[in-house]
């Protein structure tokens, strides 16, 4: 979460340095002077979109693998705490019941 956020801050720093070059060379008239430099900051937004984008593919893997992980445990708890009550509950309790709260 923390190595995306420069990436995800730099973008609308790149993204205003290609305007602001491309606004200086409509003003001046010299738009070919202003090329080489706007080239590099549209290069720049694309690099940090396309590392903001992969490292937002992991952090959402990564929650979501921690958050299953999470559901089995509790899940393998509560069929455990089940499994230990006595026979006499199973028979006041439904089978659907049970089932919902797995």
């Amino acid at each position: 979460l923390l190595l995306r956020l420069p990436f995800n801050l730099a973008m609308p720093h790149f993204i205003s340095q290609a305007l602001a070059q491309t606004l200086r060379a409509a003003h001046s008239g010299d738009v070919s002077s202003a090329l080489p430099g706007l080239k590099v900051s549209v290069g720049s937004f694309f690099l940090c979109a396309l590392a903001n984008a992969s490292l937002d593919f992991f952090n959402w893997t990564f929650f979501v693998l921690a958050q299953q992980r999470i559901i089995r445990r509790l899940r393998g708890d509560l069929m455990e705490a089940l499994l230990r009550h006595e026979v006499g509950f199973f028979d006041s309790t439904s089978t659907g019941d049970l089932l919902s709260r797995l």
